[in-house]
């Protein structure tokens, strides 16, 4: 080193270095806050659509918060882990938990569906058997079929008025076809 002063030292050099770490130290927070706004935003909004859903579909509970519940209790249990808590008895309790809930969606929809899947069964053989136009006498009711829909049919009766009789009803009662000009 010649001595000139616009030549850096290394202990000029160990000044520039802590300079940017502390530079960089002071971003890192900021960057960090910002992510976490925008993360929490993004949250909002996953939660917000959820919650849109679930009152479409006329939950009582708000989808977003249910949600919310299971990633924080997810990482509860992970975090406790972490710091060597024994997570077993979390574990089971939280398989005897999703196991009761997997099996009352099943049963709920499986004894709901029933009546619509036996509507959708019998509309997919009664496609085969009649069609649209045809004048049919069923229950005491005579029209035309004027649609048939996947879980019923819809008759206009000779008074003009629209009747919808469950697909389900045509395959188990007598039907009558009646002839044109009959």
């Amino acid at each position: 080193m010649s001595g000139d002063p616009a030549e850096p030292t290394a202990a000029d050099l160990r000044l520039g270095e802590h300079l940017e770490l502390l530079r960089s130290d002071q971003t890192g927070p900021r960057r960090s806050l910002a992510a976490r706004t925008v993360r929490t935003a993004r949250w909002q909004r996953v939660r917000e659509r959820l919650d849109r859903t679930a009152h479409q579909m006329d939950f009582a509970v708000p989808l977003g918060r249910a949600a919310q519940l299971v990633v924080v209790s997810v990482f509860a249990i992970t975090a406790a882990a972490q710091v060597a808590v024994s997570t077993l008895v979390l574990m089971v309790l939280v398989g005897i938990l999703l196991a009761g809930a997997a099996a009352t969606l099943a049963l709920a929809f499986g004894l709901g569906g029933r009546e619509v899947a036996r509507e959708l069964s019998a509309g997919r053989y009664l496609r085969s058997a009649y069609r649209e136009g045809q004048l049919i006498s069923v229950e005491g009711v005579r029209g035309e079929i004027v649609a048939m829909e996947t879980a019923a049919t819809v008759l206009r009766t000779p008074a003009g008025d629209t009747v919808r009789v469950p697909n389900a009803m045509l395959l188990s009662s007598v039907v009558t076809v009646h002839e044109p000009g009959a």
